[in-house]
């Protein structure tokens, strides 16, 4: 097997097993500001980078998704580093759980 392909099985799954993934998925391709929890951005840090963008990826390279994928690319990379932003301030006493 690939390295590379099983890399990301294990990412997809680690992503698939978080009640989150879908809170991921859907701020990645929806419209308006997205929501993110600190807990499912505390799942996202401990995935990875290079995970989440990954998945990303492929799944927006997708026949369903390539349309969106010049948008929805970026956006998860926005989505990433909203998610240390919250994570941060979580941990530096913040007193709320959206972003």
């Amino acid at each position: 097997m690939d390295k590379q392909f099983g890399f990301l099985e294990v990412c997809a799954q680690k992503l698939n097993s978080s009640h989150c993934g879908d809170d991921l998925f859907t701020n990645m391709v929806g419209e308006g500001k997205p929501v993110l929890l600190a807990e499912c951005c505390g799942e996202l840090l401990k995935i990875g980078k290079d995970c989440y963008l990954g998945i990303a990826q492929i799944i927006l390279s997708s026949y369903e998704y390539i349309n969106i994928a010049s948008k929805a690319i970026p956006k998860s990379k926005h989505t990433w580093n909203d998610c240390i932003h919250v994570i941060e301030n979580w941990n530096s006493g913040g007193d709320f759980d959206r972003y």
